[in-house]
Protein backbone atom coordinates (compact mmCIF):
# COMPACT_ATOMS: atom_id res chain seq x y z
CA UNK A 1 0.00 0.00 0.00
CA UNK A 2 1.38 3.58 -1.16
CA UNK A 3 2.46 5.66 1.89
CA UNK A 4 2.97 9.26 2.33
CA UNK A 5 6.54 9.71 3.96
CA UNK A 6 8.62 12.87 3.65
CA UNK A 7 10.55 14.63 6.10
CA UNK A 8 12.91 17.43 6.39
CA UNK A 9 16.06 18.00 8.52
CA UNK A 10 18.97 20.79 8.67
CA UNK A 11 22.70 18.80 8.32
CA UNK A 12 24.65 21.30 10.87
CA UNK A 13 27.98 21.71 12.38
CA UNK A 14 26.32 23.41 15.45
CA UNK A 15 24.98 20.07 16.31
CA UNK A 16 27.89 17.71 15.78
CA UNK A 17 27.13 16.73 11.87
CA UNK A 18 28.96 16.36 9.33
CA UNK A 19 28.28 16.72 5.37
CA UNK A 20 30.68 14.57 4.15
CA UNK A 21 29.63 11.95 6.93
CA UNK A 22 26.67 12.26 5.79
CA UNK A 23 26.61 11.55 2.02
CA UNK A 24 29.39 8.99 3.07
CA UNK A 25 27.08 7.24 4.94
CA UNK A 26 23.98 7.99 2.86
CA UNK A 27 25.92 6.91 -0.53
CA UNK A 28 28.22 3.75 0.98
CA UNK A 29 31.20 5.33 0.05
CA UNK A 30 34.34 6.10 1.99
CA UNK A 31 34.79 9.85 2.27
CA UNK A 32 37.86 11.18 3.84
CA UNK A 33 36.85 14.85 5.99
CA UNK A 34 39.75 17.70 4.63
CA UNK A 35 37.74 19.72 7.82
CA UNK A 36 38.57 17.26 10.28
CA UNK A 37 40.68 14.62 8.58
CA UNK A 38 37.79 11.72 9.61
CA UNK A 39 37.99 8.70 6.98
CA UNK A 40 34.07 7.79 6.86
CA UNK A 41 33.74 4.33 5.35
CA UNK A 42 30.55 2.95 5.04
CA UNK A 43 31.88 0.35 1.75
CA UNK A 44 30.41 -2.42 3.85
CA UNK A 45 26.64 -0.38 3.79
CA UNK A 46 24.32 -2.87 1.99
CA UNK A 47 20.68 -1.81 0.84
CA UNK A 48 21.93 1.56 -1.37
CA UNK A 49 20.39 0.73 -4.81
CA UNK A 50 21.94 3.61 -6.69
CA UNK A 51 23.07 7.06 -6.18
CA UNK A 52 23.62 10.36 -8.63
CA UNK A 53 24.12 14.14 -8.39
CA UNK A 54 21.99 16.76 -10.03
CA UNK A 55 23.67 19.89 -10.68
CA UNK A 56 22.51 23.22 -11.85
CA UNK A 57 23.93 25.24 -15.00
CA UNK A 58 25.93 27.13 -12.97
CA UNK A 59 27.65 24.71 -10.78
CA UNK A 60 31.19 23.53 -11.46
CA UNK A 61 31.49 20.45 -13.07
CA UNK A 62 33.45 18.49 -10.54
CA UNK A 63 31.34 18.99 -7.55
CA UNK A 64 29.57 15.65 -9.77
CA UNK A 65 32.59 13.78 -7.50
CA UNK A 66 31.08 13.14 -3.96
CA UNK A 67 33.96 13.97 -1.99
CA UNK A 68 34.92 17.03 -3.84
CA UNK A 69 31.23 18.34 -3.12
CA UNK A 70 30.64 18.12 0.04
CA UNK A 71 34.51 19.09 1.32
CA UNK A 72 34.17 22.05 -0.70
CA UNK A 73 30.93 22.89 1.30
CA UNK A 74 32.66 22.17 4.94
CA UNK A 75 35.31 24.65 3.22
CA UNK A 76 33.00 27.41 2.13
CA UNK A 77 31.05 27.40 5.90
CA UNK A 78 33.82 28.54 8.12
CA UNK A 79 30.98 28.56 11.33
CA UNK A 80 30.59 26.48 14.20
CA UNK A 81 27.06 26.63 13.54
CA UNK A 82 27.38 26.56 10.13
CA UNK A 83 23.92 25.19 8.22
CA UNK A 84 25.88 22.36 6.04
CA UNK A 85 23.01 21.05 4.30
CA UNK A 86 19.18 20.01 4.05
CA UNK A 87 18.02 16.53 3.97
CA UNK A 88 14.80 15.53 2.24
CA UNK A 89 13.69 11.53 2.63
CA UNK A 90 11.11 10.65 0.85
CA UNK A 91 9.10 7.26 1.04
CA UNK A 92 8.73 6.05 -2.28
CA UNK A 93 5.72 3.86 -3.70
CA UNK A 94 6.09 0.27 -3.72
CA UNK A 95 4.08 -0.39 -6.94
CA UNK A 96 5.72 1.62 -9.01
CA UNK A 97 8.72 0.01 -11.05
CA UNK A 98 12.37 0.48 -9.92
CA UNK A 99 13.24 2.41 -13.21
CA UNK A 100 9.57 4.42 -12.36
CA UNK A 101 11.35 4.90 -8.22
CA UNK A 102 14.00 6.51 -10.15
CA UNK A 103 12.47 8.67 -12.77
CA UNK A 104 10.09 10.13 -10.01
CA UNK A 105 12.76 11.28 -7.56
CA UNK A 106 14.93 12.46 -10.40
CA UNK A 107 11.97 14.31 -11.83
CA UNK A 108 10.67 15.53 -8.35
CA UNK A 109 14.37 17.25 -7.80
CA UNK A 110 14.73 18.73 -10.51
CA UNK A 111 11.32 21.17 -10.39
CA UNK A 112 11.81 21.64 -6.45
CA UNK A 113 15.53 22.31 -6.11
CA UNK A 114 17.89 21.97 -9.27
CA UNK A 115 16.15 24.07 -11.37
CA UNK A 116 16.43 26.85 -8.54
CA UNK A 117 19.69 26.49 -8.07
CA UNK A 118 20.49 23.68 -5.63
CA UNK A 119 22.58 20.58 -5.65
CA UNK A 120 20.90 17.28 -5.23
CA UNK A 121 22.86 14.48 -3.99
CA UNK A 122 20.29 11.43 -4.47
CA UNK A 123 20.83 8.04 -2.68
CA UNK A 124 17.66 5.29 -3.58
CA UNK A 125 17.87 2.71 -0.97
CA UNK A 126 15.94 -0.38 -1.20
CA UNK A 127 16.64 -3.60 0.67
CA UNK A 128 13.68 -5.46 -0.83
CA UNK A 129 11.71 -5.15 2.23
CA UNK A 130 8.99 -3.33 0.96
CA UNK A 131 10.31 -0.03 1.84
CA UNK A 132 12.17 1.91 -1.08
CA UNK A 133 13.24 5.55 0.00
CA UNK A 134 15.68 8.05 -1.15
CA UNK A 135 17.80 10.46 0.91
CA UNK A 136 18.52 13.91 -0.87
CA UNK A 137 21.14 15.71 0.84
CA UNK A 138 20.79 19.74 -0.74
CA UNK A 139 23.04 22.30 -0.76
CA UNK A 140 21.93 25.44 1.30
CA UNK A 141 24.78 28.18 -0.36
CA UNK A 142 23.47 29.86 -4.10
CA UNK A 143 25.97 29.74 -6.74
CA UNK A 144 27.10 33.21 -8.43
CA UNK A 145 26.94 32.90 -12.83
CA UNK A 146 30.86 32.17 -12.88
CA UNK A 147 30.33 29.03 -11.10
CA UNK A 148 31.56 30.00 -7.27
CA UNK A 149 30.02 29.99 -4.27
CA UNK A 150 28.08 32.87 -3.82
CA UNK A 151 26.43 34.85 -0.04
CA UNK A 152 23.82 33.38 2.02
CA UNK A 153 22.73 36.96 3.43
CA UNK A 154 22.61 39.84 1.65
CA UNK A 155 22.63 43.56 2.63
CA UNK A 156 19.82 46.07 1.60
CA UNK A 157 19.55 49.50 2.67
CA UNK A 158 16.32 50.43 5.08
CA UNK A 159 14.53 52.88 3.80
CA UNK A 160 12.69 55.57 5.08
CA UNK A 161 9.26 57.05 4.32
CA UNK A 162 9.62 58.43 1.50
CA UNK A 163 11.77 55.43 0.13
CA UNK A 164 15.40 57.58 0.72
CA UNK A 165 18.15 56.10 2.51
CA UNK A 166 18.69 56.45 6.13
CA UNK A 167 22.05 58.00 6.97
CA UNK A 168 23.26 57.34 10.84
CA UNK A 169 25.19 59.92 11.95
CA UNK A 170 27.36 58.16 14.52
CA UNK A 171 28.43 55.34 12.10
CA UNK A 172 28.89 57.31 9.23
CA UNK A 173 27.25 55.19 6.83
CA UNK A 174 23.55 54.51 5.96
CA UNK A 175 21.43 52.28 7.59
CA UNK A 176 21.38 49.12 6.69
CA UNK A 177 20.25 45.02 7.60
CA UNK A 178 21.31 41.44 6.34
CA UNK A 179 18.40 39.33 4.35
CA UNK A 180 18.42 36.02 3.03
CA UNK A 181 19.95 35.62 -0.48
CA UNK A 182 17.50 33.03 -1.60
CA UNK A 183 14.08 31.70 -0.29
CA UNK A 184 15.26 28.12 0.24
CA UNK A 185 15.01 28.48 3.84
CA UNK A 186 11.46 30.00 4.13
CA UNK A 187 9.40 27.20 6.38
CA UNK A 188 6.20 27.55 3.52
CA UNK A 189 8.60 25.91 1.56
CA UNK A 190 7.77 22.49 3.36
CA UNK A 191 4.26 22.05 2.47
CA UNK A 192 4.90 22.98 -1.22
CA UNK A 193 7.77 19.95 -1.32
CA UNK A 194 5.13 18.19 0.54
CA UNK A 195 2.49 18.76 -1.72
CA UNK A 196 4.71 18.36 -4.92
CA UNK A 197 5.87 14.99 -3.75
CA UNK A 198 2.41 13.83 -3.22
CA UNK A 199 1.08 14.97 -6.95
CA UNK A 200 4.14 13.31 -8.37
CA UNK A 201 3.51 10.06 -7.13
CA UNK A 202 -0.32 10.14 -7.52
CA UNK A 203 0.71 10.84 -11.24
CA UNK A 204 3.11 8.19 -11.64
CA UNK A 205 0.66 5.63 -9.68
CA UNK A 206 -1.82 6.88 -12.33
CA UNK A 207 0.07 6.30 -15.36
CA UNK A 208 1.32 2.70 -14.18
CA UNK A 209 -2.27 1.68 -13.71
CA UNK A 210 -2.31 1.87 -9.63
CA UNK A 211 -5.98 2.72 -7.84
CA UNK A 212 -3.98 3.71 -4.71
CA UNK A 213 -3.27 7.74 -4.14
CA UNK A 214 -1.62 9.19 -1.26
CA UNK A 215 -2.42 12.66 0.67
CA UNK A 216 -0.01 14.75 1.91
CA UNK A 217 -2.17 16.35 4.50
CA UNK A 218 -2.45 15.15 8.02
CA UNK A 219 -5.42 12.70 8.23
CA UNK A 220 -7.35 15.84 10.58
CA UNK A 221 -7.10 17.96 7.54
CA UNK A 222 -8.15 15.58 5.18
CA UNK A 223 -11.37 15.10 7.77
CA UNK A 224 -10.84 11.52 8.68
CA UNK A 225 -11.24 9.70 12.08
CA UNK A 226 -7.70 8.40 11.50
CA UNK A 227 -5.43 8.77 14.63
CA UNK A 228 -1.54 8.98 12.98
CA UNK A 229 1.06 6.54 14.22
CA UNK A 230 4.31 8.25 14.98
CA UNK A 231 8.26 7.41 13.36
CA UNK A 232 9.84 4.85 15.07
CA UNK A 233 13.09 5.81 13.69
CA UNK A 234 16.02 4.15 12.62
CA UNK A 235 16.84 2.43 15.73
CA UNK A 236 13.69 1.27 17.07
CA UNK A 237 12.44 -0.04 13.54
CA UNK A 238 15.63 -2.15 13.97
CA UNK A 239 14.81 -3.44 17.29
CA UNK A 240 11.19 -4.25 15.60
CA UNK A 241 12.50 -6.21 13.01
CA UNK A 242 14.05 -8.55 15.41
CA UNK A 243 10.68 -9.04 17.33
CA UNK A 244 12.00 -6.69 20.11
CA UNK A 245 8.86 -4.93 21.80
CA UNK A 246 9.22 -0.73 22.12
CA UNK A 247 7.43 1.88 23.81
CA UNK A 248 6.63 3.77 20.46
CA UNK A 249 5.89 0.43 18.38
CA UNK A 250 3.64 -0.47 21.50
CA UNK A 251 1.68 2.71 21.18
CA UNK A 252 1.40 2.47 17.51
CA UNK A 253 -0.02 -0.87 17.74
CA UNK A 254 -2.55 -0.06 20.09
CA UNK A 255 -2.87 3.27 17.94
CA UNK A 256 -3.87 0.97 14.66
CA UNK A 257 -6.08 -1.58 17.06
CA UNK A 258 -8.38 1.90 17.77
CA UNK A 259 -8.40 2.93 14.35
CA UNK A 260 -9.70 -0.50 13.48
CA UNK A 261 -12.15 -0.29 16.09
CA UNK A 262 -13.49 2.89 14.89
CA UNK A 263 -13.72 2.21 11.27
CA UNK A 264 -15.52 -1.21 11.88
CA UNK A 265 -17.68 1.08 14.35
CA UNK A 266 -18.82 3.36 12.07
CA UNK A 267 -19.41 0.86 9.34
CA UNK A 268 -21.75 -0.31 11.66
CA UNK A 269 -23.78 2.71 12.49
CA UNK A 270 -23.89 2.91 8.27
CA UNK A 271 -25.11 -0.54 8.11
CA UNK A 272 -27.92 0.47 10.67
CA UNK A 273 -29.17 3.50 9.69
CA UNK A 274 -29.71 1.85 6.12
CA UNK A 275 -31.59 -0.78 7.93
CA UNK A 276 -33.70 1.89 9.44
CA UNK A 277 -35.15 3.11 6.29
CA UNK A 278 -36.63 -0.24 5.67
CA UNK A 279 -39.13 -0.66 8.36
CA UNK A 280 -42.03 -2.94 7.85
CA UNK A 281 -45.31 -2.05 8.26
CA UNK A 282 -46.26 -5.68 10.52
CA UNK A 283 -46.13 -4.70 14.17
CA UNK A 284 -44.26 -8.12 14.69
CA UNK A 285 -41.66 -7.40 12.12
CA UNK A 286 -41.48 -3.94 13.10
CA UNK A 287 -40.89 -4.95 16.76
CA UNK A 288 -38.02 -7.70 15.44
CA UNK A 289 -36.02 -4.91 13.48
CA UNK A 290 -35.91 -2.41 15.82
CA UNK A 291 -34.63 -4.70 18.55
CA UNK A 292 -32.18 -5.52 16.13
CA UNK A 293 -30.83 -2.21 15.63
CA UNK A 294 -31.24 -1.20 18.92
CA UNK A 295 -29.19 -4.43 19.93
CA UNK A 296 -26.72 -3.53 17.23
CA UNK A 297 -26.10 0.24 18.71
CA UNK A 298 -25.52 -1.51 21.76
CA UNK A 299 -22.88 -3.87 20.58
CA UNK A 300 -21.09 -1.34 19.32
CA UNK A 301 -21.12 1.00 22.57
CA UNK A 302 -19.88 -1.94 23.86
CA UNK A 303 -16.86 -2.37 21.54
CA UNK A 304 -15.98 1.33 22.19
CA UNK A 305 -16.65 0.88 26.17
CA UNK A 306 -13.76 -1.84 25.59
CA UNK A 307 -11.78 0.42 23.73
CA UNK A 308 -12.05 2.70 25.91
CA UNK A 309 -11.11 0.83 29.39
CA UNK A 310 -8.18 -0.78 27.59
CA UNK A 311 -6.97 2.14 26.59
CA UNK A 312 -7.47 3.51 30.18
CA UNK A 313 -5.39 0.61 31.46
CA UNK A 314 -2.71 1.64 28.98
CA UNK A 315 -2.78 4.77 29.95
CA UNK A 316 -2.55 4.08 33.72
CA UNK A 317 0.31 1.96 33.48
CA UNK A 318 2.42 5.25 32.17
CA UNK A 319 0.98 7.75 34.57
CA UNK A 320 2.32 5.27 37.71
CA UNK A 321 5.72 5.83 36.16
CA UNK A 322 4.70 10.08 35.21
CA UNK A 323 2.70 11.64 38.07
CA UNK A 324 0.61 14.42 37.74
CA UNK A 325 1.93 18.52 38.06
CA UNK A 326 4.98 17.41 36.54
CA UNK A 327 5.55 21.14 35.78
CA UNK A 328 5.96 21.80 38.96
CA UNK A 329 7.97 19.07 39.91
CA UNK A 330 10.25 20.38 37.20
CA UNK A 331 10.58 23.54 38.70
CA UNK A 332 10.98 22.92 41.98
CA UNK A 333 13.67 20.50 41.05
CA UNK A 334 15.84 23.01 38.99
CA UNK A 335 15.58 25.50 41.99
CA UNK A 336 16.34 22.82 45.18
CA UNK A 337 19.24 21.79 42.73
CA UNK A 338 20.12 25.56 42.47
CA UNK A 339 19.63 25.76 46.47
CA UNK A 340 22.33 22.99 46.88
CA UNK A 341 24.47 24.14 44.48
CA UNK A 342 24.37 27.74 46.80
CA UNK A 343 24.41 25.86 50.03
CA UNK A 344 27.70 24.43 48.85
CA UNK A 345 29.15 27.35 47.58
CA UNK A 346 27.85 29.09 50.74
CA UNK A 347 29.91 26.60 53.14
CA UNK A 348 33.09 27.42 50.96
CA UNK A 349 32.59 30.82 52.14
CA UNK A 350 32.15 30.08 55.65
CA UNK A 351 35.01 27.63 55.74
CA UNK A 352 37.17 31.25 54.59
CA UNK A 353 35.56 33.68 56.95
CA UNK A 354 36.16 31.03 59.86
CA UNK A 355 39.76 30.35 59.05
CA UNK A 356 42.66 32.33 60.41
CA UNK A 357 45.10 31.11 57.75
CA UNK A 358 43.63 33.23 55.29
CA UNK A 359 43.94 36.96 55.42
CA UNK A 360 41.74 39.48 56.42
CA UNK A 361 40.97 41.09 53.05
CA UNK A 362 40.33 37.45 51.80
CA UNK A 363 37.67 36.60 54.84
CA UNK A 364 35.92 40.03 54.33
CA UNK A 365 35.75 39.00 50.20
CA UNK A 366 34.12 35.59 51.68
CA UNK A 367 32.02 37.29 53.87
CA UNK A 368 30.34 39.64 51.38
CA UNK A 369 29.94 37.13 48.92
CA UNK A 370 28.68 34.71 52.32
CA UNK A 371 25.84 37.49 52.49
CA UNK A 372 24.98 37.77 48.78
CA UNK A 373 24.24 33.84 48.74
CA UNK A 374 22.06 34.56 52.04
CA UNK A 375 20.12 37.14 49.86
CA UNK A 376 19.82 34.62 46.59
CA UNK A 377 18.97 31.66 48.76
CA UNK A 378 16.28 34.15 50.55
CA UNK A 379 14.93 34.54 46.80
CA UNK A 380 14.73 30.85 45.90
CA UNK A 381 13.17 29.52 49.33
CA UNK A 382 10.58 32.12 48.23
CA UNK A 383 10.03 30.73 44.71
CA UNK A 384 9.55 27.40 46.33
CA UNK A 385 7.13 28.61 48.69
CA UNK A 386 5.15 30.35 45.99
CA UNK A 387 4.98 26.77 44.06
CA UNK A 388 1.86 24.08 44.69
CA UNK A 389 3.76 21.95 47.71
CA UNK A 390 2.97 18.79 45.70
CA UNK A 391 6.64 18.63 44.96
CA UNK A 392 7.20 18.04 48.71
CA UNK A 393 6.00 14.54 48.19
CA UNK A 394 9.31 13.79 46.08
CA UNK A 395 12.46 13.09 47.04
CA UNK A 396 15.33 14.84 45.17
CA UNK A 397 16.01 11.30 43.46
CA UNK A 398 11.80 10.70 42.65
CA UNK A 399 12.07 13.98 40.93
CA UNK A 400 14.78 13.23 38.36
CA UNK A 401 12.96 9.75 37.83
CA UNK A 402 9.90 11.53 37.34
CA UNK A 403 11.35 14.22 35.15
CA UNK A 404 13.66 11.42 32.88
CA UNK A 405 10.45 8.77 32.74
CA UNK A 406 8.46 11.92 31.52
CA UNK A 407 11.18 12.18 28.37
CA UNK A 408 11.00 8.55 28.29
CA UNK A 409 7.57 8.28 28.22
CA UNK A 410 5.42 11.60 28.05
CA UNK A 411 4.89 11.38 23.77
CA UNK A 412 3.14 7.99 24.40
CA UNK A 413 0.99 9.24 27.62
CA UNK A 414 -0.04 12.16 24.81
CA UNK A 415 -1.05 9.74 21.77
CA UNK A 416 -2.57 7.99 24.71
CA UNK A 417 -4.44 10.88 25.90
CA UNK A 418 -5.53 11.81 22.51
CA UNK A 419 -7.15 8.03 21.81
CA UNK A 420 -8.74 8.69 24.69
CA UNK A 421 -10.36 11.72 23.62
CA UNK A 422 -11.41 10.16 20.35
CA UNK A 423 -13.18 7.39 21.90
CA UNK A 424 -14.78 9.72 24.19
CA UNK A 425 -16.16 11.58 21.19
CA UNK A 426 -17.12 7.97 19.18
CA UNK A 427 -19.28 7.53 22.56
CA UNK A 428 -20.86 10.50 22.87
CA UNK A 429 -22.16 9.99 19.41
CA UNK A 430 -22.86 6.57 19.90
CA UNK A 431 -25.05 7.44 22.89
CA UNK A 432 -27.06 10.04 20.81
CA UNK A 433 -27.37 7.36 17.99
CA UNK A 434 -28.84 4.48 20.84
CA UNK A 435 -31.53 7.52 22.15
CA UNK A 436 -32.80 8.21 18.60
CA UNK A 437 -33.39 4.52 18.00
CA UNK A 438 -34.91 3.81 21.14
CA UNK A 439 -36.96 7.12 21.16
CA UNK A 440 -38.48 5.49 17.95
CA UNK A 441 -40.36 3.22 19.97
CA UNK A 442 -43.81 3.14 20.45
CA UNK A 443 -45.55 2.39 23.37
CA UNK A 444 -47.54 -0.12 22.10
CA UNK A 445 -45.08 -1.68 20.69
CA UNK A 446 -42.28 -0.94 23.86
CA UNK A 447 -42.63 -4.69 25.25
CA UNK A 448 -42.29 -6.63 21.92
CA UNK A 449 -39.62 -4.54 21.28
CA UNK A 450 -38.02 -5.81 24.55
CA UNK A 451 -38.76 -9.11 24.35
CA UNK A 452 -37.05 -9.43 21.21
CA UNK A 453 -33.97 -7.90 22.34
CA UNK A 454 -33.93 -10.02 25.42
CA UNK A 455 -33.97 -13.11 22.86
CA UNK A 456 -31.11 -12.04 20.43
CA UNK A 457 -29.02 -10.06 23.24
CA UNK A 458 -26.76 -13.44 24.35
CA UNK A 459 -25.88 -14.34 20.51
CA UNK A 460 -24.94 -10.10 20.06
CA UNK A 461 -22.82 -10.40 23.28
CA UNK A 462 -21.19 -13.19 21.68
CA UNK A 463 -20.66 -11.68 18.65
CA UNK A 464 -19.10 -8.93 19.94
CA UNK A 465 -16.94 -10.83 22.07
CA UNK A 466 -15.73 -13.02 18.78
CA UNK A 467 -15.21 -9.74 17.16
CA UNK A 468 -13.03 -8.31 20.17
CA UNK A 469 -10.98 -11.62 19.98
CA UNK A 470 -10.50 -11.05 16.72
CA UNK A 471 -9.05 -7.65 16.81
CA UNK A 472 -7.49 -8.04 19.96
CA UNK A 473 -6.03 -10.94 19.81
CA UNK A 474 -4.08 -12.71 22.85
CA UNK A 475 -4.16 -9.40 24.31
CA UNK A 476 -8.58 -9.37 24.98
CA UNK A 477 -9.36 -10.09 28.24
CA UNK A 478 -12.47 -11.55 29.47
CA UNK A 479 -12.87 -9.26 32.64
CA UNK A 480 -12.65 -6.17 30.97
CA UNK A 481 -15.39 -7.35 28.75
CA UNK A 482 -17.47 -7.84 31.33
CA UNK A 483 -16.74 -4.23 33.10
CA UNK A 484 -17.06 -3.00 29.18
CA UNK A 485 -20.58 -4.88 28.92
CA UNK A 486 -21.74 -3.62 32.48
CA UNK A 487 -20.61 -0.31 32.26
CA UNK A 488 -22.09 0.28 28.45
CA UNK A 489 -25.62 -0.46 29.54
CA UNK A 490 -25.12 1.38 32.91
CA UNK A 491 -24.35 4.46 30.22
CA UNK A 492 -27.09 3.55 28.04
CA UNK A 493 -29.71 3.24 30.68
CA UNK A 494 -30.68 -0.27 29.51
CA UNK A 495 -33.13 -1.32 32.31
CA UNK A 496 -33.06 -4.87 31.31
CA UNK A 497 -29.55 -4.76 32.28
CA UNK A 498 -30.23 -3.66 35.79
CA UNK A 499 -32.19 -6.73 36.40
CA UNK A 500 -28.80 -8.24 35.04
CA UNK A 501 -26.59 -6.52 37.17
CA UNK A 502 -28.84 -7.36 40.24
CA UNK A 503 -28.91 -10.96 39.44
CA UNK A 504 -24.65 -11.00 39.40
CA UNK A 505 -24.79 -9.17 42.62
CA UNK A 506 -27.11 -12.03 43.86
CA UNK A 507 -25.09 -14.86 43.54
Amino acid sequence: MAIFHLSVKMISRGKGKSAVAASAYRSGEKITSDYDGITHDYTRKRGIAETLIMLPDNAAIEFYNRSTLWNAVEKIEKAKNSQLAREIEVAIPNELSISDHYNLVKEFCKINFVDKGIIADICFHNKKDGNPHAHIMLTVRPFKEDGSWGSKQKKVYILDENGEKIYDKKKRQYKCKSVPSTDWNERSNVEKWRKSWANMCNIYLEKSGHDERIDHRSYERQGLEILPTEHLGTAASQMEKRNIKTERGNVNRHVRLINKMIQFYNDEIARLKEEAKRLLGDVKEKAVGIAKRLEGFRKNYIFATYAEINNEQELSEYRKLVPKGMDVIKKAYDLIRKRNRMDEEKRAYANVMNSKKEKKARRKQAEEMFNQLVVELHKVDGKLNELPQIFRLFSLNEMEEAIENEEKYGRAISRLEKVADRIEATKEIALLEYQVEKEKVEQEDAQAVEEERAKIRPDMEQQAKGELVEMYGRDFDGVTFEQAVMKADIELGDGATEEKDCSIVNI
